[in-house]
Parts: C-alpha cells; structure tokens; sequence
C-alpha cells in the first residue's frame, strides 16, 4: 500500500521524494514486494501520463538493473534488503566500483523516502538511518536540508517508548478497546474483532520437538477442519528437515510412497537463493500458499500441502494458509 500511496501522492505534488525505497530484512518479502511494484508499474499507462517509475532491487545473488541510478531526475522504486541498501548508504556498496559508491550514497541518502518494513527486526539499522537523518538535519537550511532523505518506520511491534511516538497507530483506550474513527473502520473492527483459537498441546517427554510437530500436522490433515493448506514453524531449520522427512514418510509400505511424500515444501533462511527461487515459483505453492483469493472451503484446496518453515517465512511474507 505505501507504494501505490506514494505513486498516487507523487502524481499530485512532485515535490514529494523522487524515490521510495523500501528495505526489509526477508529476502522473500523482498522479492514478494519487487512483484507488487512491477503490478502497479504495469497498471500506470492505464492511470497516469508520462514515463513510469523506474523498478530495480537489491539483494545478495541477483545483479542490480542500475535504472534507479541513470536518471537522478527520474522516478524510482527501490527494493532491497538491509544489507544491501545500508552499503549502499554509508558510501560501500557491494559489488559497486570505486567511482559508483559516491553516486549510490547520494542517490538513496537525497530526494528519498525510506521505508524500514518489520524494524523490529533491524534494530541496529533503524539507529544507524535515525543517525543519518540527524547528521542531515543539522546541516542547516538550503537544498541539503530540504531534500534529505525522510525515512518511515513500519512494525506491528511497539517502538521504544523513548523515542517519539509513532505516526500511524491504532486509537485504542487503556483497555485495549478501539476508539474514535478506528471503532468506526469496518476493516479495522473486523480484523481485530476476528476469533481466533488456541489449542496448546503438551509434547510428551519421551518426544522431540519435531517429532512431536509433525505428529500434530498429521492430525491436522486427518480431521473434518475445513481446508487443507497445514503451515509448521519450527526455530530450527534441521528440526524443519526433520519434521518435513516424517510427514513424508507417513504410510510408507513396503517401498511405495506415502499418501504426503510430495505435499511438503521447506522454507528456511539457510535455503539457497537458488532454492528460494525455485520453490516460490512452484505451481503449488504459488497456486495455494502465495494465493490470497483461495478460500478455504474451494475445491482445489482440499488436498493437503504442507509447509514447514523457520521464521523465513513467518515475518512479513504473505503467506496464507489454512491451519
């Protein structure tokens, strides 16, 4: 949404920042949000005139377009990961000549908007972007101070009570109760009105984790629950291996396959990029993890898939599934 927003205000007042760029510590969220930018840029002919923003990332294993850098003057949508987009920032890019890493500092530090998606997960960077954004600010008035980079703070996580209050937070009293225009937003009450349910099992001792995971997924896909798409989180991504070679062993008999050997996929940080690519673009997954619209009781999701996953696919990436 904060894309589109930004397309749209831009449009309206171009004095706003030439850039967006909007980093999150996920690489899959990153290549999640690349896709989103590229669908917006796709609709713009139908919307706006004129040329439409460029669209580059950044992220380890994949070589920048460098659109984002041609035209100082032209629009452009940033994605990228800390790393990459904080190199960038102090005057160190990977992968950047000698003569370029001035060029990328200016660009990103200038005449932009920085979006931290999931700060609570990039502490030391939100401090170091919170530094720059001083150091600028003390340069006094002019073009320099004017233009500076203005950085966005995105979290569901409450930020340090030290620091000043956010912008955009839900009215809520002491109780926890939604107030004013908020108790009014259908979308709102909605969502935060939803039941949710909690069942907590106790894994016996005898038990491991994993084992004792993959016991209650299996449960899980034999109930009457309506749809079938079954993610697992697990901390540990050899407890993931193991908890996905279970479910996929479950009824074997005599060589022949279980009824779930093809039905689990694996997402964890340790993955390759390679791997992370491949799996994303698996028709499956694409069909019923990555698909918003799939409803839970639609035909085509009551086969059962399972997803085991570390907190790769738990922080930021939308990610649906049914249990």
């Amino acid at each position: 949404m904060v894309m589109a927003i930004w397309l749209i205000a831009r449009e309206h007042n171009r004095s706003l920042p030439t850039r967006l760029i909007y980093v999150v510590d996920r690489r899959t969220v990153v290549d999640q949000a690349t896709d989103l930018a590229q669908m917006l840029v796709n609709n713009w002919y139908s919307t706006f005139k004129g040329p439409p923003p460029a669209i580059s990332t950044l992220r380890g294993q994949l070589a920048d377009n460098r659109q984002w850098s041609r035209n100082p003057s032209h629009p452009a949508i940033i994605i990228g990961t800390v790393d990459l987009i904080g190199s960038a920032l102090l005057f160190s890019g990977y992968r950047s000549s000698y003569k370029r890493k001035p060029l990328e500092a200016g660009l990103l530090g200038h005449d932009s908007l920085l979006v931290l998606d999931e700060a609570h997960l990039s502490r030391p960077f939100e401090k170091l972007l919170g530094s720059i954004a001083s150091f600028q600010s003390d340069q006094g008035t002019g073009i320099l101070s004017s233009k500076s980079m203005k950085v966005m703070r995105m979290s569901a996580t409450r930020h340090d009570s030290a620091q000043p209050p956010q912008t955009f937070t839900l009215a809520v009293d002491t109780g926890g109760n939604l107030t004013g225009d908020d108790a009014n937003d259908p979308i709102i009450t909605e969502r935060l009105g939803a039941k949710k349910h909690l069942t907590v099992h106790t894994i016996p001792e005898k038990d491991t984790v994993a084992s004792g995971l993959a016991r209650a997924a299996l449960e899980l896909s034999c109930s009457k629950l309506v749809g079938q798409r079954i993610v697992v989180f697990t901390r540990k991504p050899d407890d993931a291996r193991a908890i996905a070679t279970a479910i996929q062993k479950y009824g074997e008999n005599k060589g022949s396959p279980g009824p779930y050997a093809n039905a689990v996929e694996i997402l964890t940080g340790t993955m390759r990029g390679y791997e992370r690519d491949q799996l994303v673009k698996k028709p499956v997954f694409r069909e019923r993890w990555l698909n918003g619209d799939l409803r839970p009781d639609a035909q085509e999701n009551q086969a059962t898939v399972f997803l085991i996953s570390t907190s790769a696919g738990e922080v930021g990436f939308d990610l649906n599934a049914d249990h």
